[in-house]
């Protein structure tokens, strides 16, 4: 079957800013609020902007999350106050970008592990060396529902945590930047309709080797742009800790 590849039910043009107190929800609870989130970059090089479809969620308790062991100068700005960036370079080649959440001083963050692209593609491709044709996004979502090139470019462009800041343009430069200010460069804008529970699929986390038991990824389902797909269930009503 031919993935949807059109834009989000949730996007909305209107730039309204996450909502700075759904940050302070637990990092589970935190981590399923940011789907449908849109992350935007303004840099020199042009704006690029993504639909967030899949994000985990981390906390100073939880052994696989770099709180676990202490504050360090790494990890400092998990600590900080919710809406910041906290970027990190892993493996000694990739960045991965997650969103600060929680109380201060809490250890708290959300990986970001997907977009769904937005605006900027050929911005994004450029970035990701991927071939992709010279056009406007609504006419390549138009091609890519029949031509199987277009739609794995398109798919292929931020679906994991290194391809999204490479096709974002985001590394280090990123760390501590402020998400929810009006004029930032780097900015959080909420969806118009939040995800339903229902459309929001939990499943172990991914490239970890504690607490590998908990269900603290979360993504869009049927979402096309997720990094892999999943085998998880429906999450439920109530939060998760």
């Amino acid at each position: 079957m031919v993935p949807n590849l059109t834009r989000s039910p949730y996007h909305s043009s209107v730039s309204t800013l996450f909502p700075a107190e759904t940050l302070l929800a637990p990092p589970p609870r935190a981590a399923q609020r940011l789907l449908g989130a849109v992350l935007v970059h303004r840099a020199e090089s042009g704006t690029t902007s993504g639909i967030i479809v899949e994000t985990e969620a981390y906390c100073e308790s939880d052994p696989a999350s770099h709180t676990f062991t202490g504050r360090t100068e790494r990890n400092q700005i998990m600590f900080g106050r919710a809406g910041h960036a906290y970027v990190y370079f892993t493996y000694g080649i990739h960045w991965c970008f997650n969103v600060v959440t929680g109380e201060d001083g809490n250890g708290e963050a959300v990986l970001v592990r997907a977009l769904q692209p937005l605006t900027g593609l050929a911005l994004m491709a450029s970035r990701r060396r991927i071939a992709l044709p010279n056009d406007s996004t609504a006419w390549l979502l138009r091609r890519a529902k029949t031509e199987p090139r277009v739609r794995k470019a398109l798919i292929s462009l931020a679906s994991g945590p290194a391809k999204l800041t490479s096709a974002m343009g985001l590394d280090g430069e990123a760390y501590g930047l402020p998400l929810l200010t009006p004029r930032g460069a780097l900015r959080l804008l909420a969806p118009e309709t939040p995800v339903p529970t229902r459309s929001v699929v939990a499943s172990p986390r991914i490239g970890i080797r504690k607490a590998t038991d908990k269900p603290w990824r979360f993504h869009i389902a049927g979402n096309p742009y997720v990094s892999r797909p999943s085998r998880g269930g429906r999450v439920s009503p109530q939060p998760q800790r």
